[in-house]
């Protein structure tokens, strides 16, 4: 039996038969695609584990990817960077999601309205400033940095962009570590 798997990742695509032609069999896929496959020959078909999911190909051996991994493969259908992982860890939980929507309702209404004092906005800054930095970080499932500027422009008032963005780096750097 031959498995075809991808050349960078070892990740097992599919199985084929031994009589099977690989040059017929993908004669209709690109050259890009052909180019980055190749194919491992199992002699013994009692030797192939029996969730193939959870094993990769390297050096013509099967090695069993972690349990995070696997994880990651039934949720995600591939494996994370680390990057993703670690964007995964930062971005916070729907309450917190909520509760920083409904702070930056409330306090742009009291603003709006003048009931707070021009001694509170400090204040008031400095949590606006949380509420958009736990948005911008939820806002993205995995976001690399320019994509997560590039939410915040849209998300973020004007006058709080230089700090959300420091604080999101700030989180992003201190989990990284």
């Amino acid at each position: 039996m031959k498995l075809v798997y991808e050349i960078n990742t070892g990740k097992i695509l599919f199985p084929l038969p031994d009589s099977q032609d690989i040059s017929v069999f993908f004669s209709n896929h690109s050259q890009e695609f052909v180019g980055n496959i190749s194919f491992f020959i199992v002699s013994n078909p009692s030797d192939i584990p029996k969730n193939l999911i959870e094993y990769f190909i390297r050096d013509e051996q099967f090695i069993k990817y972690s349990e995070t991994e696997i994880k990651e493969i039934r949720k995600y259908r591939r494996v994370l960077t680390s990057e993703e992982r670690l964007l995964k860890t930062l971005k916070p939980d729907s309450t917190e999601v909520e509760k920083a929507k409904k702070i930056i309702d409330v306090l742009d209404i009291l603003q709006d309205v003048g009931l707070i004092k021009l001694a509170d906005t400090a204040l008031i800054d400095v949590k606006l400033i949380d509420a958009y930095t736990s948005l911008t970080l939820s806002g993205s499932s995995i976001l690399n940095e320019s994509d997560r500027i590039g939410v915040n422009q849209k998300l973020v008032p004007t006058k709080y962009k230089i700090e959300v963005n420091t604080k999101v780096t700030e989180k992003t750097n201190k989990e990284k570590k």
